[in-house]
């Protein structure tokens, strides 16, 4: 079972449709993801949910410092971690292993986004499992 990504952590944001305002343009888009907040901000660390390899090391079109993480669920199956917004990324590489005590990297607010926050995605054969996790402790 995936564990939650940061301690003391709290959902700002779930997945599905939303307004999301940048710059003073509105748009009405799907969210591939759940945008987790922390009181401390750009200097809360990013653990790995589970046990695995880092697959993807990358920054999307808007800027956003992202990690991808493969693992192996229980079923045979494999799903991707993706984090992203990181302020700055551990000392990581394709190819390396990690397990739940693994840093991925530091909340932040790179790309396009309103605040400092991580957005987390975690994919199954290209569609979204975010249901892989329980909800962390208030």
């Amino acid at each position: 079972m995936p564990r939650w990504p940061i301690k003391n952590g709290y959902v700002t944001s779930f997945t599905g449709y939303r307004w999301l305002c940048l710059n003073g343009k509105c748009q009405h888009s799907f969210h591939k993801g759940i945008d987790l907040g922390s009181k401390t901000g750009s200097n809360t660390p990013i653990y790995s949910i589970g046990y695995g390899y880092v697959s993807t090391i990358w920054n999307d079109t808007a800027g956003a410092l992202c990690v991808n993480t493969q693992h192996l669920a229980n079923n045979g199956k494999y799903y991707t971690a993706v984090y992203c917004h990181l302020s700055r990324r551990a000392n990581l590489y394709v190819g390396m292993k990690v397990t739940p005590d693994t840093l991925i990297g530091y909340m932040g607010a790179t790309g396009n986004v309103t605040g400092v926050h991580l957005h987390l995605e975690v994919l199954k054969l290209l569609r979204l499992r975010v249901s892989l996790f329980s909800m962390p402790p208030q």
